[in-house]
This record gives structure tokens, sequence and C-alpha cells, in this order.
């Protein structure tokens, strides 16, 4: 299983997915300093924000999991 993981980790499609992620998560933090954006679209963007995090803690959690127990 670790090394599935590992091979998901390392692939291109699952780098181009975070960097995509990481895009929109700029695009988001920025839509968020619109005090108007967020009076109309406050909930959306918090939902989003919510989102990409979870992304992000998986991501972190696959990386972890494709070393093991090495460091």
């Amino acid at each position: 299983m670790t090394r599935r993981i590992k091979q998901l980790v390392a692939s291109k499609p699952f780098h181009h997915l975070i960097v995509a992620v990481i895009v929109l998560a700029g695009v988001v933090a920025g839509l968020e300093t619109s005090a108007a954006l967020m009076q109309t679209h406050g909930a959306t963007l918090l939902a989003l924000d919510k989102i990409i995090l979870g992304i992000f803690i998986v991501e972190a959690a696959l990386k972890m999991a494709a070393h093991g127990r090495k460091p």
C-alpha cells in the first residue's frame, strides 16, 4: 500500500492538482479582501477555504504515509 501511495504522491497529475489548489487558494484569499464580495458571497468563499484546507490536509497525510516510518 505504501508503494501505491508513493506512486500517487510522485505522479505529475497529483502535483498539478496541488499546484492548481494553491493557485485557487490565492485567488480565494484575494477575493476575501473585498468587503462587498464577502457580504454577498462570504459563505461560499469560506466554504471554499474549508475545502482547500481539507485538500491540503489530505495531501500532507498522503505524503507522510508515503514515507512510512522513515523521516
